[in-house]
């Protein structure tokens, strides 16, 4: 009986090594280092949506296939997220989600007859970026990086306004921004 101790115990102490160096992986331990600066312009392909931000993402995988399947180039992802869920039920919650779009396939004429496009315009914000390894990296990132800007934005008397979150594949980062107004 003393063995299996000795092996479980043996067992769970790596299983907790390895899911530690797991979550250092992924940025969970890294401290996020908040900046103002402008965020954009981007040009945006998207959908509006009125619930639940957790699904957001098959919105943002729908309209990435879509533009896949047109042969419209698209590495970056985005999410503008206009409420608190912690002040809003998720059923109301306002969101707009899809790509952005590069430079070279902006003023294609597929583009704005089987889309919705607008622009985002160069906005002040305060932003922190968070590395992107896998799905669960946006997850450990809204945990740390909306708490960091709502702190720098609070101790700079700063008014919250929407939320912009950009998933840029090929540099393989997440940056959070927050557009933000002295009160």
């Amino acid at each position: 009986m003393r063995k299996f101790f000795i092996a479980a115990g043996t067992l769970f102490g790596f299983l907790i090594i390895a899911l530690s160096l797991f979550m250092w992986w992924l940025g969970a331990f890294s401290p996020v280092e908040v900046s103002e600066g402008l965020v954009g312009p981007y040009v945006m392909v998207y959908e509006d949506m009125v619930g639940d931000y957790k699904q957001t993402g098959k919105v943002l995988d729908r309209i990435y296939q879509s533009l896949q399947n047109d042969k419209i180039a698209t590495t970056k992802g985005f999410g503008i997220y206009y409420d608190n869920p912690e002040k809003v039920p998720a059923a109301k919650l306002r969101s707009r989600v899809g790509c952005i779009i590069e430079e070279k396939d902006q003023p294609t004429v597929l583009l704005q007859s089987k889309y919705r496009v607008t622009t985002f315009p160069p906005t002040q914000s305060v932003k922190a970026d968070f590395p992107y390894k896998n799905k669960m990296s946006i997850f450990i990132g809204i945990a740390k990086a909306y708490p960091a800007l709502a702190a720098y934005a609070h101790k700079q008397g700063y008014q919250f306004f929407e939320s912009l979150e950009v998933y840029d594949m090929p540099n393989k980062k997440i940056s959070y921004s927050m557009r933000c107004e002295k009160k």
